[in-house]
C-alpha cells in the first residue's frame, strides 16, 4: 500500500510537470484523473501524440523576426530574404535539437506541448514499468479491499519471490520517473 502511495504521488506530480500545472496551486491537481490506472494511461497518451510532434519552441534559445520587419524583408529583398531562411536553416541544423524543425516555432498543433526534458524521460519509461505499474495498482486494489492479503500474494502478482525483489522493482519504477537522466 505504501509503495502504491508513492508511485502514485510520483505519477500525479510526473503528470502535472508535462501539464504545466504550478506547483504552488494544489487545488489544480483536480485537473487530474482520480485513478491511477488513468493517470498511467494518459502518460502512455501523452508520449505517444507529443512524440509525433516537433521539439518544444521554448526549449532552446531560438530567434524571431519582428513581422512587419520580416514582411518588408520579404517585399524589398525577395534573395536577401531566401538566403537569410536558408542561413536560419543550416544554424538551427548546427545548434539545435536533432531532427528537422520549422523556422517558425509558433505552430503550436506541430510543436510539442510538454517540456522538453519532460518527453525525453516520459521516452525511456518501458513497457515494463508499465506493466510493474499496472500490478501495482492491481496489488493495492487486492490490499485495499482485503485486509487479509499475504506477503505470497504481493509476490504473485509482480511475478517475484522475495521482499528484496519486490523493493527492487519499486525502487526501479521510482527511479524510471523521477532520477532517470538523458
Amino acid at each position: 500500500m505504501e509503495a502504491w502511495l508513492l508511485v502514485d504521488y510520483i505519477v500525479t506530480y510526473f503528470l502535472r510537470d508535462a501539464l504545466r500545472i504550478p506547483e504552488c496551486i494544489e487545488r489544480e491537481l483536480k485537473l487530474l484523473p482520480f485513478s491511477f490506472e488513468t493517470k498511467i494511461h494518459l502518460i502512455k497518451k501523452l508520449r505517444s501524440v507529443e512524440g509525433r510532434k516537433l521539439p518544444n519552441q521554448k526549449s532552446y534559445t531560438a530567434f524571431e523576426l519582428h513581422p512587419d520587419f520580416h514582411r518588408k524583408l520579404m517585399e524589398e529583398n525577395k534573395e536577401l530574404h531566401m538566403r537569410f531562411l536558408e542561413l536560419a536553416v543550416q544554424f538551427e541544423g548546427e545548434t539545435g535539437p536533432p531532427g528537422p524543425r520549422p523556422v517558425k516555432r509558433n505552430d503550436f498543433e506541430l510543436a510539442r506541448f510538454v517540456p522538453e526534458w519532460w518527453y525525453e524521460r516520459a521516452a525511456k519509461l518501458d513497457d515494463e514499468l508499465f506493466r510493474d505499474c499496472k500490478r501495482l495498482s492491481k496489488a493495492r486494489n487486492v490490499a485495499a479491499h482485503n485486509l487479509k492479503m499475504d506477503d505470497d500474494e504481493v509476490f504473485k502478482e509482480f511475478d517475484v519471490t522475495s521482499l528484496t525483489e519486490l523493493k527492487n522493482t519499486m525502487k526501479r519504477i521510482i527511479e524510471s520517473i523521477v532520477f532517470r537522466r538523458t
